[in-house]
């Protein structure tokens, strides 16, 4: 005669195999946090350490009416900067000056931490903008922010170097002028914003990326002075460094050029790039 299940009894077979079904089965982790440094470092425009002097209050134009509205004036204040984390261009010059910011979320008087920032205002003074906040000791951050820095640098000097045909480093020996038209179309191709070609020669010490099968490598760059092409780095005899040269469908085939800023690498970049040619130039 079988034997009947009472109610809500579970039959100890089947308690035995729920019990090995929870045991084996996989524990579901935790989404690991996203560290929010690196995002707000490449949004932000303006990454400074300083100290809130005064909330509900503006020395930039365009925010008083802010800081005198009770509705926004408890996340607009007076901030002193102490340190610069992230600054280009004019921004540099703003180290040491007392500043207009709109918080993300409320500001404190006397309060120091590290702001993540854009410009909203530049001109008498300068006003900005929190584009987000992250608790943690100023020393810490700073140190974050820096090294996120770092590490999108690296990045775009892999970038960079993937996108070369050459890199290059040594002494510039030559330069001189160009007598023929180098763009494949002729002189009909030349615009006002003729480049001025010239050629510089360097003797190659060490390749970082290609192949070199002389000692010297030619090169062109952009003699002109036009907006277009100012910021183009322009050799100098005697000077040593290491380059990124590139083919241009807007010259010969032959031709190697520098055409961008980033074509010659500061010292930092040279070093980083010396652990990125494995990748880039296996």
């Amino acid at each position: 005669m079988k034997r009947r299940i009472a109610p809500f009894e579970i039959p100890t077979s089947l308690l035995s195999l729920l019990l090995l079904v929870h045991l084996v089965s996989p524990v579901p982790l935790r989404a690991a946090t996203e560290d929010p440094i690196p995002s707000l470092t490449r949004s932000a425009d303006f990454i400074f350490r300083g100290t809130v002097q005064e909330v509900g209050a503006s020395n930039v134009s365009f925010l008083e009416t802010e800081a005198a509205d009770p509705k926004t004036a408890w996340n607009t204040a007076i901030v002193q900067v102490e340190k610069l984390f992230k600054a280009s261009g004019p921004l540099a010059d703003f180290g040491g000056w007392e500043i207009t910011v709109v918080g993300s979320e409320p500001l404190i008087a006397g309060e120091s931490r590290v702001f993540f920032t854009t410009v909203r205002s530049l001109g008498e003074s300068l006003g900005v903008a929190e584009v987000g906040r992250v608790e943690g000791s100023v020393a810490e951050l700073g140190a974050r922010v820096l090294e996120a820095q770092d590490d999108e640098q690296r990045n775009h000097l892999a970038t960079r170097l993937a996108a070369a045909e050459l890199a290059v480093s040594g002494r510039i020996v030559s330069t001189a002028e160009t007598t023929e038209t180098r763009s494949p179309q002729g002189a009909a191709a030349i615009s006002k914003h003729d480049p001025q070609w010239r050629e510089a020669v360097l003797a190659v010490r060490h390749v970082l990326k290609g192949q070199v099968t002389e000692k010297r490598v030619s090169f062109l760059y952009p003699e002109s002075l036009d907006p277009a092409w100012a910021e183009v780095p322009k050799p100098k005899v005697g000077e040593v460094g290491t380059w990124l040269l590139h083919r241009s469908a807007d010259l010969h085939d032959t031709d190697l050029v520098v055409r961008d800023r980033g074509d010659r690498l500061s010292e930092t970049e040279a070093e980083w790039a010396e652990t990125l040619t494995v990748e880039t130039n296996p």
